[in-house]
């Protein structure tokens, strides 16, 4: 069994600084509270538990010297709140893109534009950015059939959830040309997202099955997953070298991708449990 990783894999930037910031902060207070899950990776937020780093649901169960705000960004009400905690210190471990799409959302809303999101309006990323235009629309699918509820809109806004297909951003960008007068698009798709996901296609083409390691509530883990739904390649999700079935003992070429939020321990974990079968 040969076994190939992909040229892109694993933490992204965002990721990376979030992590950081909060092994910094254990090393400071050593018990540090994080609002929600740091990432979407449940075996490292677990880890980090372990160190010290315990999530909470809301400011209200705050109970350390220091909390650290998530990587997908909170919504503007709470960074406020956060700020006027009686703790040490309070950590914005936002990712750089998303406050980017945080900041472009505020702006397209304060200079009047119709405000429209691709994203999943459930996510956390896209709940933080909604706080800063209150008027967005946030659309998932059927982008092609997208209409506005009074037909043509003078100037609209258009801006992604960082973790979109780019396809996906194109096919509501065509769309929007036909129903605004002014449009303005914003690529908040973040780099890493797409690297990560054209790896994957690239090294599609040299095996027969690939495993694509993440968390299960991993957006980027997911569009990862579906990236290579077109390809005449076998694909499996898994969260860590527990769920390799046994099934891939029938491929000779094995190729290796993970979430941006999947860390450089459990694809070591994974790749191993690979070459012992």
């Amino acid at each position: 069994m040969i076994i190939k990783r992909a040229s892109s894999l694993g933490f992204c930037y965002g990721v990376r600084l979030a992590h950081k910031k909060v092994i910094e902060a254990l090393n400071k207070y050593q018990r540090v509270n994080t609002l929600g899950p740091l990432i979407h990776n449940e075996r490292e937020v677990k880890r980090l538990a372990q160190l010290g780093a315990i999530p909470i649901n809301s400011l209200d169960e705050v109970n350390a010297p220091a909390i650290v705000l998530r990587t997908h960004g909170v919504r503007r009400d709470v960074l406020e709140s956060a700020k006027k905690l009686a703790i040490k210190e309070v950590i914005d471990a936002t990712c750089p893109h998303v406050a980017k799409a945080q900041n472009i959302a505020n702006r397209f809303y304060l200079d009047g534009f119709r405000v429209v999101i691709l994203g999943e309006i459930e996510h956390p990323e896209v709940q933080s950015i909604l706080s800063y235009a209150p008027n967005a629309i946030v659309v998932s699918e059927n982008l092609q059939n997208f209409n506005f509820d009074k037909g043509i809109v003078k100037k609209v806004g258009l801006l992604s959830q960082t973790t979109q297909p780019i396809e996906k951003l194109k096919i509501l960008a065509a769309r929007l040309v036909e129903l605004s007068q002014e449009l303005v698009i914003a690529n908040t798709v973040c780099f890493a997202t797409r690297k990560r996901q054209e790896a994957a296609r690239e090294l599609a083409k040299e095996v027969d099955a690939i495993v694509v390691i993440g968390g299960k509530a991993s957006s980027n883990t997911k569009k990862l997953y579906l990236s290579l739904s077109s390809y005449n390649v076998a694909v499996y999700q898994v969260e860590g070298a527990m769920d390799l079935p046994l099934d891939l003992l029938k491929y000779e070429r094995i190729g290796i991708t993970a979430g941006a939020s999947t860390p450089e321990w459990i694809i070591e974990e994974v790749e191993s449990r690979l070459k012992s079968l």
